[in-house]
């Protein structure tokens, strides 16, 4: 519940961000990854528009004004809000490679947080989605995505990884989704990780 809670006040913020435009947008380190989703979540915002907007009116002509329609249809205002929040999210909320970690992010859902010297190699590679924004481990690999996987991360699977407070075991490979993989892998392996302590 609390998360759920979290999650929902993240994406209003996340939608107030990408409004007034203060987001990283295609700054270095940041890497889009909502692409295949887009077009999906359009139509879904375009029908939820017009059904709150048809059936309020319908309810309007049948029962005339009624508190209870004006509740229903501030519910479905919410719902509209939520689903551009949610695209939002993905948007203002990119992976992001720093000196020490990769973020990998599914909105404000979830993320998954890998230490860059945890990063063996990574490379472009096609695969298959799973369930978006979970963690799915399958032996000693693993996949986080947002559709069709687009890279494969070779980890050291001496490092552990977590995924909301949980720990995911010891994989010694990710595979995930980017917009841009050729980026994505250049940025990984070009940068150097920082030197061992």
């Amino acid at each position: 519940m609390k998360r759920t809670l979290l999650s929902e006040a993240r994406g209003l913020a996340c939608l107030a961000r990408w409004i007034l435009r203060r987001h990283p947008g295609r700054s270095p380190g940041h890497f889009a990854y909502n692409r295949e989703k887009k077009p999906l979540i359009i139509v879904f915002i375009t029908l939820l528009v017009f059904e709150s907007a048809g059936t309020h009116a319908v309810l309007l002509a049948i029962f005339g004004s009624r508190w209870w329609l004006w509740v229903l249809f501030a519910l479905d205002l919410y719902t509209v809000l939520w689903a551009f929040g949610y695209y939002a999210s993905m948007v203002v909320l990119p992976h992001r490679i720093d000196d020490t970690e990769l973020r990998l992010r599914y909105g404000c859902l979830a993320e998954l947080v890998v230490p860059r010297e945890a990063i063996r190699s990574a490379r472009p590679s096609r695969r298959p989605g799973a369930k978006p924004g979970k963690v799915i481990v399958d032996g000693d690999e693993a996949t986080f995505c947002c559709g069709e996987t687009t890279v494969t991360l070779e980890l050291d699977p001496a490092v552990e990884l977590s995924f909301r407070d949980e720990h995911v075991g010891h994989v010694g490979r990710l595979h995930v989704t980017a917009d841009d993989p050729r980026a994505f892998v250049t940025a990984l392996t070009t940068r150097a990780a920082p030197a061992p302590r």
